[in-house]
């Protein structure tokens, strides 16, 4: 069945008889846009209209089917009959088809979105790492990390450090408190290199509805080999979470340090500045303070703001620049004062991600002791 063929000869026909799509329509009755279908062959009229075409223009159906007159006399009779059953049988096939065809679509498209919807539910916000710090008066720990995801946690606490050399650690004891507020026990032994890796659901340390409790109220117990021992509460500061849509960071907003802005940064180093100058030691040409039996130390020296932190045989000195904005160095050394690492960074958003962690942990160690 040629539709291109059978609209070209319902044209005819039309223009024949001096009508308008709008008058053949009014005369069948039917829309204008349904015969323009017709006549550009995109479709094909059904037995009733068929019939209606055929007595308008004094043709049979079986010359509108085959798009031309035929000069010898048919009967009508049961051929039409059958002929218009093909026609509606046709037309309802086509109609099927696409409605299949829409339905198929609608259904592709709300199961993309289900499985979308359903990825975003159940990864979004649903990996978290932390940095774990925490002081003592004769220990600290303060490089210590939690990876946290709906499935398992991962917990390093690192080798805990002896700020007093008279004194080395025997035991440990690493716990927190519930929502009861009943002590926790996670770890407990005599290796102070503490390393946790828990399944949640599966021979579990903690569960993870307890999650929230534990970074709040996480403690450390030391026991040490003059048979003392001290508990101090371990700090958690969230440092990622996979919680962006898209990364939009304007760095005119937003510093290295994170959630920290620019202005309250600054404000944080002058603090440190005041601090000094109020409750340091007075030195020749500025002022020093310590802390942890002197593992920590801060200078204020020449418009020049030092940290120094000793980790056993190692020393690590961050220096901030006042006077040049977004600017510091740092260096790593030994004992012996070989230098390990020796670098400059410029902390406006340009540094890569070592570096803006270096600066990020300066200001923490300001923002802890200093603020």
């Amino acid at each position: 069945m040629n539709l291109d063929k059978i609209g070209k000869f319902i044209l005819s026909l039309r223009k024949e008889r001096n009508l308008s799509q709008n008058k053949l329509a009014e005369m069948i009755p039917i829309t204008r846009q349904a015969i323009s279908r017709w006549e550009q062959g995109k479709s094909l009229p059904d037995s009733s209209t068929m019939m209606r075409l055929s007595d308008i223009f004094g043709v049979t159906i079986d010359e509108l089917l085959s798009g031309e007159r035929i000069e010898k006399n048919r009967e009508k009779g049961s051929l039409q009959n059958v002929i218009l059953n093909l026609i509606d049988d046709y037309n309802l096939k086509k109609k099927r088809l696409k409605t299949m065809m829409i339905l198929s679509v609608v259904t592709v498209i709300t199961l993309i979105g289900l499985f979308f919807g359903y990825y975003f539910v159940s990864t979004y916000n649903s990996i978290k790492v932390y940095k774990i710090q925490g002081t003592g008066t004769n220990s600290y720990t303060y490089n210590g990390i939690m990876i946290t995801t709906k499935q398992n946690s991962y917990m390093r606490l690192g080798e805990i450090q002896v700020s007093n050399d008279n004194l080395s650690v025997e035991n440990v004891k690493l716990y927190y408190f519930d929502k009861d507020k009943k002590e926790k026990v996670i770890y407990e032994d005599n290796n102070t290199d503490i390393l946790i890796t828990d399944y949640f659901g599966y021979n579990e340390y903690f569960s993870y509805d307890d999650l929230k409790y534990l970074i709040k109220n996480l403690y450390l117990e030391v026991f040490y080999d003059n048979q003392t021992n001290e508990k101090y509460k371990l700090k958690l500061d969230i440092n990622f979470a996979n919680n962006k849509i898209f990364n939009n960071v304007d760095e005119n907003v937003t510093s290295a340090v994170g959630s920290m802005d620019k202005n309250t940064e600054i404000k944080v180093i002058n603090n440190a500045v005041n601090y000094l100058k109020t409750k340091g030691e007075k030195l020749e040409d500025g002022y020093t303070i310590s802390f942890s039996n002197d593992q920590i130390k801060f200078y204020y020296i020449n418009n020049l703001l030092i940290l120094e932190l000793s980790e056993g045989n190692i020393k690590k000195s961050w220096n901030y620049f006042l006077d040049e904005e977004n600017i510091f160095s740092y260096c790593e050394s030994l004992d012996n004062n070989e230098v390990i690492t020796k670098r400059t960074i410029n902390v406006k958003g340009q540094g890569n991600q070592e570096d803006l962690d270096l600066y990020k942990e300066f200001v923490n160690y300001i923002n802890k002791y200093l603020a």
